[in-house]
């Protein structure tokens, strides 16, 4: 016998899950539909980049349950400002308004939810004990923001702490790296340059790190960007 409230649940949260897209513009649909397991998105500021992060993060909690994601910024305040104030909190809040789907820990910084899966936010410059405590548990999908500005070295923590917790999702859903930022003026050997770098005339390098697939946009497709930017030169 099929079990009608269980059914609904799933329905309900199936639902919620594809209204989330709603709130995308096309680019960032096709950011968060990308399969690939290595991801980056290279974006100027107010171009939308952490709020597509937040959503992808989101759906696919509300999709896959017991699993755990690593949201990573330059330290864990930043990164609770970056993702759970400015997005997650505020689309929660909308799809959840009693809030009984979900609960966030201000203190641990961790926001589960009823199905058993939760989002972690950190900081990337954490001190080594601290970064062992995050690191030390497999995850569905870690995406890190702000890469311009990380001085640690990035691809050591990528290739011998971040791929091996989360291939074991490969090829169920999970297992994913995104990497997030702007065109930093660290450049140079940086990691996050050789995984996005471009030549003179402006276009994608051939040289980049292969095995990445890199998504770009201008911060003028994004709708909410433009009407604040056209509100801005109305008052001047």
């Amino acid at each position: 016998m099929i079990d009608l409230e269980a059914f609904d649940q799933a329905y309900a949260k199936r639902q919620i899950v594809l209204s989330l897209d709603a709130q995308l513009f096309p680019e960032q649909v096709r950011f968060l539909n990308d399969p690939a397991y290595l991801k980056a998105l290279l974006c100027a500021r107010r171009a939308g980049k952490t709020t597509v992060m937040g959503v992808g993060l989101l759906r696919q909690a509300l999709r896959f349950p017991n699993r755990k994601f690593l949201y990573l910024g330059l330290t864990k305040e930043a990164a609770e400002e970056a993702i759970w104030t400015d997005v997650l909190e505020k689309v929660l809040l909308e799809k959840f308004p009693g809030g009984d789907e979900y609960d966030y820990n201000s203190t641990s910084k961790v926001l589960s939810f009823r199905n058993g899966s939760s989002i972690r936010l950190g900081g990337v410059d954490a001190s080594p004990r601290d970064m062992s405590r995050l690191l030390g548990r497999k995850y569905s999908e870690v995406d890190i923001d702000e890469c311009q500005d990380h001085t640690q070295d990035l691809q050591t923590l990528l290739e011998d702490k971040l791929q091996p917790l989360v291939n074991d999702y490969r090829g169920k859903g999970g297992g994913r790296i995104v990497l997030a930022g702007t065109p930093g003026v660290k450049m140079g050997g940086h990691f996050w340059y050789r995984v996005t770098k471009h030549d003179t005339d402006g276009e994608p390098d051939p040289g980049r790190l292969p095995g990445w697939s890199v998504h770009e946009w201008a911060s003028a497709k994004n709708p909410n960007y433009v009407e604040q930017f056209l509100d801005y030169c109305r008052e001047q």
